[in-house]
C-alpha cells in the first residue's frame, strides 16, 4: 500500500510537471484529463496486477471528482450518466444476440461518451469475443479514457484478441 501511495504522489509530480509543457493550456479540465492519461500511459505498465487495478480506481475517482467540480459528467464530454447506464444496461441485458446488444449500445452512444468502466459491464454481457471486439472497436472514438481498457479487456477469452486490441488502442492518440 505504501507503494501505492508513493507512486500515486510521484505520477501527481510528473502530470504538474508535464502540464506546464502540454500544448492544451486554455482547457484545464482537458489539460488535467489529459495528464492523468499520460500517467497512466507511462507508470502503470510498472504495477501489479493488484496495484494496477487499485491505481485505476483511483485514477478513475480523480477523474471523477475533476469532471465534477468544473461542471460534472454531462458538460465534460457528454459522459454517459449512472442513471442513464443503469437504463442502458438493463436494456441490453435483455437482448438476446450480441448483434441486437451492439446496436443498442451504438444507437445509445449517437450524442455521448462512455467510460471503460461502464463499457467493461456491457462487455460482460456478451457471449462471444468476435462480437466484444466488434462493439469495441465501432465505439472506439466514445471511449472517453481508452488508457484503461485492460478494465475491458479482462473479459476476453482469447489472449490473442486482447493483444489485438491493446495494439489497437496503444495507437489511439491521449486526447481522442
Amino acid at each position: 500500500m505504501k507503494r501505492l501511495i508513493s507512486l500515486g504522489i510521484l505520477l501527481v509530480c510528473v502530470g504538474i510537471a508535464y502540464s506546464h509543457t502540454s500544448p492544451f493550456r486554455a482547457d484545464p479540465e482537458s489539460r488535467i484529463i489529459h495528464n492523468l492519461n499520460y500517467i497512466e500511459n507511462m507508470y502503470f505498465k510498472y504495477l501489479s496486477p493488484h496495484e494496477r487495478r487499485e491505481a485505476v480506481k483511483i485514477m478513475n475517482e480523480t477523474r471523477e471528482l475533476i469532471v465534477g467540480v468544473i461542471g460534472g459528467p454531462s458538460h465534460y464530454h457528454n459522459i454517459m450518466g449512472d442513471e442513464a447506464f443503469f437504463i442502458l444496461y438493463n436494456n441490453v441485458k435483455k437482448e438476446i444476440t450480441d448483434s441486437a446488444k451492439t446496436k443498442l449500445i451504438q444507437k445509445s452512444l449517437a450524442n455521448g461518451k462512455i467510460t471503460c468502466s461502464q463499457l467493461e459491464k456491457l462487455v460482460a454481457l456478451y457471449t462471444f469475443d468476435n462480437r466484444r471486439e466488434e462493439l469495441i472497436k465501432g465505439i472506439a472514438d466514445k471511449i472517453i479514457d481508452p488508457v484503461n481498457i485492460e478494465v475491458v479487456l479482462q473479459h476476453f477469452d482469447s489472449s490473442v484478441k486482447r493483444d489485438q486490441l491493446r495494439d489497437f488502442f496503444s495507437k489511439i492518440k491521449p486526447g481522442n
